[in-house]
């Protein structure tokens, strides 16, 4: 397995972006010292995009209901439920994990935050009722 390649490229506003001006920073397998990809190390205006993209999402998400957000949620977390054995085997790869520890615990931990967040935005009172007073 090969860690996608992303030397100069930023995963920003929804679309991956190629920055020439990024540098490149090498994943090493820690077991064998092979590197097995590259990833873009970011500078201040790679930030600066970042944010200004996400100021540019931030109106119509705040907007989105919680059925929404739960959908979205929802697919993130069968994704990686779904990809379960790509993501333990990366986690081999980049930081050395044991496979059975990656599998058993990392990973479905992972998706237990997922989930759990998904409770919690199911079950949390955005508006509190307390006679005639009412608290966001």
């Amino acid at each position: 397995m090969m860690i996608t390649e992303r030397g100069n490229q930023f995963y920003i506003g929804g679309e991956w972006q190629e920055h020439t001006d990024a540098t490149s920073l090498p994943v090493v397998d820690p077991a064998s010292e092979r590197v097995i990809g590259h990833i873009a190390a970011g500078e201040a205006n790679h930030v600066d995009l970042a944010v200004a993209a996400a100021r540019k999402a931030f109106p119509a998400f705040s907007q989105s209901s919680v059925p929404e957000r739960l959908e979205l949620l929802g697919r993130v977390y069968a994704l990686l439920n779904e990809r379960a054995e790509l993501f333990a085997e990366a986690l081999v790869m980049e930081m050395g994990a044991a496979i059975s520890f990656a599998r058993a615990s990392q990973v479905p931990f992972a998706a237990e935050h997922i989930r759990v967040q998904m409770e919690v935005l199911e079950n949390y009172r955005f508006v509190t009722v307390d006679g005639r007073t009412a608290t966001a």
